[in-house]
């Protein structure tokens, strides 16, 4: 999936825990926007991100972002359970092929180590299908779920590192039909009906770097995966609070 945690980047860039509770760290960073950098995976083209924050009251926020891919997303978030050490939110986004709700927590272990997770159920509209004169392909895309597990370490004042790990999962099979419509005896294929099923099963890893300096607020993040190096990339960012 794109991204950290809305919540995690820049949300969860906490300066000095010394003299601040984890909800008025996290606070700070809910009326905030940003902007970043990154290329796509897919076609290697620079793909522009916005992200804007804003905190309603002490629970409730809204949220959103859109690239210059036409992507966009937009969401809501409660939450429901915070104290000086603890914090949990449940959220709402809306994409135009995706509804995804979960539950974010962050726990404060030590002044200088944070510990994040995230669950989250996503119900895809991503059906598609393609037809031409000499076959048609339909794919249905199956809903799935995600989980996040990271870390931050805030080593000094103006310095933040964060590590996550990210795993979809396909809650049943995709699945891929293919109707040739006509015999191909050079190419070894017949008329008919093939079709594949195959789960999704996606994981990857983040690391990023925030610094923590007066009204801007610099980030890079390398987002990675062990077995498909072409899916990784570099994204650059830069948080705004006023």
């Amino acid at each position: 999936m794109k991204r950290l945690l809305l919540l995690a980047t820049p949300l969860l860039s906490f300066q000095s825990i010394a003299n601040d509770t984890l909800i008025e760290s996290i606070e700070r960073f809910t009326d905030i926007f940003s902007v970043s950098l990154s290329q796509s995976p897919d076609n290697d083209k620079t793909v522009a991100t916005l992200d804007i924050n804003y905190q309603l009251t002490d629970q409730f926020r809204i949220f959103g972002e859109v690239d210059t891919r036409d992507y966009w997303q937009a969401g809501l978030g409660y939450s429901f359970w915070q104290g000086d050490t603890y914090y949990t939110e449940n959220n709402l986004k809306v994409s135009e092929h995706e509804i995804n709700t979960g539950i974010f927590a962050a726990k404060l272990i030590h002044e200088q180590w944070t510990l994040l997770a995230e669950l989250n159920y996503n119900f895809m509209d991503k059906d598609s299908e393609f037809d031409n004169a000499a076959s048609k392909v339909q794919f249905n895309i199956a809903d799935t779920f995600d989980y996040g597990i990271g870390t931050l370490w805030s080593p000094v004042k103006y310095v933040d590192i964060l590590y996550k790990f990210n795993h979809e999962i396909g809650v049943t099979k995709d699945s891929r039909n293919l109707y040739v419509k006509n015999d191909y005896p050079i190419l070894g294929i017949d008329s008919g009906h093939y079709k594949n099923k195959d789960r999704f099963n996606h994981h990857y890893h983040e690391v990023a770097m925030f610094l923590n300096l007066k009204y801007l607020k610099p980030s890079v993040t390398y987002t990675f995966d062990l077995e498909y190096s072409d899916n990784n990339f570099v994204e650059f960012g830069l948080a705004f609070d006023f």
